[in-house]
């Protein structure tokens, strides 16, 4: 009987609280990705730059570069998922 009343209890608080605390935790959480975008923002700019670079400079388009990207990435995953499962 008592540990029904606290999880009765704890039901009660955990709904009553959720929605009050809800919205602190999401702009917590939206504020904490901008400050960490604003701070790794120097360590990503060169290398964003250098292979937007070589995207302009390819003599492929970017689609097909993109599609060669995605298929090894999707290699990647099925030999991973195969390679766990034996």
């Amino acid at each position: 009987m008592g540990t029904v009343l606290a999880m009765v209890v704890v039901a009660i608080l955990f709904s009553t609280l959720l929605p009050a605390v809800l919205p602190l935790l999401l702009h917590l959480i939206t504020v904490s990705v901008f400050l960490l975008s604003k701070l790794v923002r120097p360590l990503l700019r060169k290398p964003t730059e250098l292979l937007l670079l070589r995207f302009y400079e390819s003599e492929k388009g970017i689609l097909t570069l993109l599609a060669v990207g995605v298929g090894a990435a999707a290699e990647l995953i099925t030999k991973a998922i195969k390679y766990a499962a034996s």
